[in-house]
């Protein structure tokens, strides 16, 4: 029997791995890790960010487990946390569970990401109108076809036209 099982295209380590307690939100930010037991610091990048938790990359990951610090700076801003790694993709980088964050830490945490979630509403609403309007202009049925023709004619003629300017 296989150590894991796949359920609809998705094994077993990644539904883990998905589920999250706390929405995560795009955020690039440079971060010194630092092990607990050995004091060896690491440079990384985040990926993303959540009250939670993070992810950071790097290229050779610290074993799913270790004890870690980690100290975020963004802006004129840096929080600093300790944690433990959630689990690990191999020269991606590791997802980062915050175990200890002190209450000052915790309003600049909270800060960033409640900025992080506007900003995300804030684009999806955009995206949305656009999508919208996108859709009621596009033609409906068998007509997109016809309208895909158009669109390629219009541009080959377009094109034969302006070569036609330039060769001369």
């Amino acid at each position: 029997m296989p150590a894991r099982t796949i359920v609809q295209g998705i094994s077993e380590e990644k539904r883990k791995i998905e589920r999250r307690r706390a929405p995560r939100y795009q955020f690039i930010a440079d971060v010194e890790v630092t092990e607990i037991p050995t004091t060896a610091k690491l440079e990384a990048k985040t990926g993303d960010l959540s009250i939670g938790g993070c992810f950071l990359h790097l290229s050779t990951p610290l074993p799913e487990g270790t004890q870690i610090q980690v100290n975020i700076s963004h802006a004129i801003t840096t929080f600093t946390a300790l944690g433990r790694v959630a689990f690990v993709l191999p020269n991606l980088g590791m997802g980062v569970k915050f175990t200890i964050v002190e209450s000052d830490q915790q309003l600049v945490l909270r800060s960033w990401v409640t900025e992080l979630s506007r900003c995300k509403h804030a684009f999806q609403s955009k995206y949305e109108r656009l999508f919208a309007k996108y859709n009621e202009r596009r033609p409906a049925g068998g007509d997109v076809q016809r309208f895909s023709l158009l669109y390629l004619l219009v541009f080959v003629c377009l094109f034969v036209w302006a070569w036609g300017l330039f060769s001369k």
